[in-house]
């Protein structure tokens, strides 16, 4: 017996009960129910039904010389027909798994109408839904509360309309938030603003601009400001600098960052700058530090900021040395930048010398002198300080800002 003399339901069970058992082969009672049902069901069902990918049916329907698949199949249509007036477009849609638009093409086409969806219905809201909107309607705006709700902008629309409810989104200002705003608007920022008084920071910018306040991170940083934060950041930190200059308190850290007041700076004359370019593939950052009298970190951010790549070559006995003391401790690739090597050199080293690298778990210490001290130390001081590698000491920073409400 072959395959058209089966019912659909009947071979969608025998398929998928052997779908997981075996790959499918075509054969020719497959070709006998491609050609019976090309222009009933579409691509997707057939594949479905005889439990192959859509490509296999595409590709029998060419070798076979069938016709290409009709938009829409006739049982679609059939069931379009039979279900307009007890189904809605929505629920059409699902059915059929097609979008609604071209659910309520095809119905026009058809000369059908669905199911008209209620305005109570659309317009629905729960007992404790309505009193989120009353409590929140002079506060958030109508973007907020739909998220707030889950719902989508129609039927928010409609049940607001329903509800004789009406958002007033410029609500004013009292003058308690205007006060704050004007106290903490300059040195800590908008966002801080809006989430403190409960507004959004669109309209706290517009307020402050109203009021003619001037936001911290706008200014212009003039020498005596650079000379105040490079004098006074150690001693009294960078939230009571923010207030001193009437900055945020980002803008601090990041002008902060860019001085580097308690870092020594080197500054590479252009005899250096060739010797570094000249030796860094031979003998690498280790080797170049020592003959310069410099750090090898400096050594190496000079490199990277020179666009100098490592390369494979033969290790000398003292970059084998600091592979053996160091690889335990920081990893291949932190290794291999100092050393201008690739991590496949250093690995090769650390194989033949049995050494493995394991991550050290962040103890709670650590994390305490790094969110006491990120204020006034850098992050590669940090790292130094607590032997750490500086991506492993960034990294932890971020995760623990996300972590904890710690407040500077």
């Amino acid at each position: 017996m072959g395959l058209a003399h089966f019912t659909i339901s009947e071979l969608q069970n025998c398929m998928f009960n052997r779908a997981n058992h075996m790959k499918k082969k075509w054969n020719s009672e497959f070709d006998a129910f491609l050609k019976e049902n090309i222009n009933k069901l579409s691509k997707d069902k057939i594949a479905i039904t005889l439990g192959v990918k859509p490509d296999a049916i595409d590709r029998a329907r060419v070798r076979l010389g069938l016709p290409a698949f009709p938009k829409w199949a006739s049982e679609d249509d059939r069931i379009l027909a039979e279900n307009a007036e007890i189904k809605t477009i929505s629920e059409l849609a699902s059915m059929l798994q097609r979008s609604k638009s071209q659910i309520d093409i095809r119905l026009d086409w058809l000369g059908k109408t669905a199911k008209a969806v209620s305005s109570e219905k659309q317009s629905y809201l729960s007992e404790n839904q309505k009193e989120i909107i009353k409590k929140n309607r002079l506060r958030l705006s109508f973007k907020q509360i739909k998220k707030l709700l889950g719902i989508s902008t129609s039927h928010l629309k409609g049940a607001l309309n329903t509800l004789n409810i009406e958002l007033k989104h410029k609500s004013p200002f009292s003058v308690d938030e205007v006060s704050y705003i004007a106290q903490n608007y300059a040195n800590r920022g908008a966002r801080h603003c809006a989430e403190h008084i409960g507004r959004t920071k669109k309209s706290v910018e517009a307020k402050a601009l109203s009021l003619k306040i001037k936001m911290g991170n706008k200014k212009i940083w003039t020498i005596e400001d650079d000379r105040f934060l490079v004098e006074n950041i150690q001693m009294l930190g960078c939230e009571q600098v923010a207030l001193e200059l009437g900055r945020t308190l980002a803008a601090v850290k990041f002008r902060r960052a860019f001085l580097k007041p308690t870092r020594e700076r080197r500054v590479f004359s252009k005899a250096e700058i060739d010797f570094i370019i000249d030796n860094y593939s031979s003998f690498g950052c280790v080797w170049i530090s020592n003959e310069l009298n410099t750090s090898v970190d400096k050594v190496v951010g000079k490199a990277n900021r020179l666009g100098l790549k490592p390369v494979s070559r033969i290790l000398l006995s003292m970059d084998i040395e600091f592979i053996r003391d160091n690889y335990q401790k920081y990893g291949a690739t932190w290794v291999a930048e100092r050393i201008s090597c690739t991590i496949q050199n250093v690995l090769e080293i650390a194989n033949e010398f049995e050494l493995t690298f394991k991550r050290t778990r962040w103890t709670k210490d650590e994390d305490k002198f790094l969110l006491d001290n990120y204020q006034n130390l850098t992050l590669r001081e940090i790292s130094e300080k607590l032997n750490r590698p500086y991506k492993s000491t960034v990294t932890r920073r971020t995760r623990l800002f996300k972590k904890t409400t710690y407040n500077p």
